[in-house]
């Protein structure tokens, strides 16, 4: 369990609505796509209405740089768009950050169960690693 998977960032006790973690529980290996869109840098995130509509070249060129983009993007949705996602689940406009990893994730378990399955695999590739007959 490495990476996204080991990531308390999904578990129930995070502050994220639940619409975004189910989202990323929902997608595969081409969920996910690098925009400028949000905030004028380059930042990987869950493909939505609004980054499908910012590839369309009349939008790319009006990408201002960060912070300035912050602003735009702002204005152009009506609402902060990391607020959105995050606080009111609209998914399908606000920006969920997600590593290329994402895929890999297929529950929302409790903090306690990513520790509990951090240790066992742990315990496991340990167990793995100690030469025959070692005590």
């Amino acid at each position: 369990m490495t990476g996204e998977r080991a990531s308390l960032h999904w578990s129930p006790e995070t502050y994220a609505h639940d619409a975004y973690k189910q989202r990323i529980v929902e997608i595969d290996e081409e969920g996910t796509t690098r925009t400028r869109c949000f905030s004028g840098k380059p930042c990987r995130v869950i493909k939505n209405d609004t980054t499908e509509a910012w590839e369309a070249q009349e939008l790319i060129e009006k990408i201002e740089r960060f912070p300035m983009q912050l602003g735009v993007i702002a204005k152009w949705l009506g609402a902060d768009p990391y607020l959105v996602a995050r606080r009111e689940g609209k998914i399908e406009i606000g920006a969920m950050a997600a590593g290329q990893s994402s895929s890999l994730i297929h529950d929302v378990p409790s903090a306690a169960e990513v520790i509990r399955r951090l240790v066992d695999e742990a315990g496991e590739a340990l167990s793995r690693a100690a030469p025959a007959g070692a005590a």
